[in-house]
């Protein structure tokens, strides 16, 4: 598996050393279809995956059964991972494919026995910069304005981009779950902001001006 050599957990190990850490940990790939839950809230995680193909998302449905994204995984991304580590019986996060998805999943328990400190340090690496992701996704949500919550999370996404201009991975019903906004205020957001020329945008498409 080729697409593993610029995965971000296997960096700096050749394709043979990927192949026998893979069998180590007993890694399997499945296909999961649209909205099919690959990992339920209510249980006690034993693995994490990675996307090889398709997409996957984080989801959080409260009592009410309204939905907030945390992130829509694409290609080569890790999910689940820090879950599997802590061990809890109950994370509250579902993992759901979001566009039909081939995944590896890999055993966190066996990944724990195998005698290679890079994959290790590797890991700890993801995790730091889950942690950052999420501390950023505090401050949009921490924004009073529908406003200032789309601005910051654009701002940074032409940044990682370095470009203004980029794709999201979100439809519009997705990104309002992601900022934790109603659908239509954020299209009328996006549309005053179009027309104050700040941005102009198709579909998921994107220009900061």
């Amino acid at each position: 598996m080729e697409i593993l050599l610029k995965n971000e957990l296997f960096k700096g190990l050749s394709l043979d050393d990927i192949n026998k850490v893979i069998e180590e940990v007993e890694g399997i790939i499945k296909i999961f279809h649209k909205n099919e839950v690959i990992i339920t809230p209510k249980e006690k995680i034993k693995v994490f995956g990675i996307v090889l193909s398709g997409s996957v998302m984080g989801v959080h449905n409260d009592y009410w059964g309204h939905r907030t994204i945390l992130k829509i995984l694409e290609e080569n991304e890790l999910f689940g991972e820090a879950f599997s580590f802590s061990q809890l019986d109950n994370t509250g996060i579902s993992i759901v494919c979001n566009k039909e998805a081939k995944v590896l999943l890999i055993n966190f328990e066996k990944l724990l026995e195998i005698d290679n400190r890079k994959i290790i340090q590797n890991m700890m690496m993801i995790l730091a910069s889950k942690n950052v992701f999420l501390t950023r996704k505090m401050e949009y949500l921490s924004k009073r304005s529908i406003k200032d919550k789309l601005l910051s999370y654009l701002s940074d996404e032409a940044m990682n981009n370095k470009s203004n201009k980029f794709y999201i991975p979100y439809n519009r019903q997705e990104l309002a779950d992601f900022l934790g906004v109603d659908r239509s205020a954020l299209s009328s957001e996006l549309s005053k902001l179009k027309a104050e020329g700040i941005l102009n945008f198709n579909k998921n498409y994107f220009e900061l001006l």
